[in-house]
C-alpha cells in the first residue's frame, strides 16, 4: 500500500495513521497481532497501538520488519468537524487529507537508511545504512624484509 510520509527526525518512532492502518490493513486495536501501546500525551482517552509489518519500501529501498505506531489521526478527526461560525475554512470531504501525511518516518527507521537532500534538486536520495559486503579480493601481499 502506498501512502504519503514526511521524515521526521525529531520522532523517535514511525507511526501510522490507525484510520489509514485499518483501511489498508483492516488492523484494529482488537486485531491479534496488533500491541497495546502508550497513551497519546498522557490522555486515558487516546491511546496508541504497535503493530509488526513485514516490509517497508522507499522506491526500492526495503526495511525488514519495521514496529509501527498506529496512533489515532486527532489533526484530522479536529479538521473534519465543522468549522466554527465566522470561520473561513472549508468543510472537508471524505477523501481529503488536508496535506497531512498518513505516515510520520521516525528514527525507528531512518537508523536504517542514509538519507541525502538535494536541495537545489529538490530531491531525495535513499539508500540503505549498512553497506553491501565487499567483494571477496585476493590476500595483501607478503611484507618486503
Amino acid at each position: 500500500h502506498e501512502f504519503t510520509a514526511m521524515l521526521d527526525t525529531g520522532a523517535s518512532i514511525t507511526t501510522l495513521s490507525m484510520r489509514e492502518a485499518q483501511a489498508a490493513f483492516n488492523l484494529t486495536p482488537d486485531s491479534p497481532d496488533v500491541e497495546k501501546g502508550e497513551l497519546v500525551n498522557g490522555d486515558p482517552n487516546i491511546k496508541a497501538y504497535f503493530h509488526r509489518f513485514k516490509t517497508l519500501t522507499f522506491e526500492g529501498i526495503t526495511v525488514g520488519n519495521p514496529r509501527v505506531e498506529l496512533i489515532p489521526d486527532l489533526m484530522r478527526d479536529r479538521l473534519e468537524r465543522a468549522p466554527e461560525t465566522g470561520s473561513r475554512l472549508a468543510t472537508p470531504g471524505d477523501d481529503d487529507t488536508h496535506g497531512l501525511p498518513a505516515m510520520l518516518i521516525g528514527y525507528s527507521t531512518l537508523k536504517h537508511l542514509h538519507v541525502y537532500i538535494a536541495y537545489k534538486e529538490q530531491k531525495l536520495y535513499i539508500t540503505p545504512a549498512s553497506a553491501p559486503a565487499p567483494a571477496a579480493s585476493a590476500p595483501p601481499p607478503a611484507p618486503a624484509h
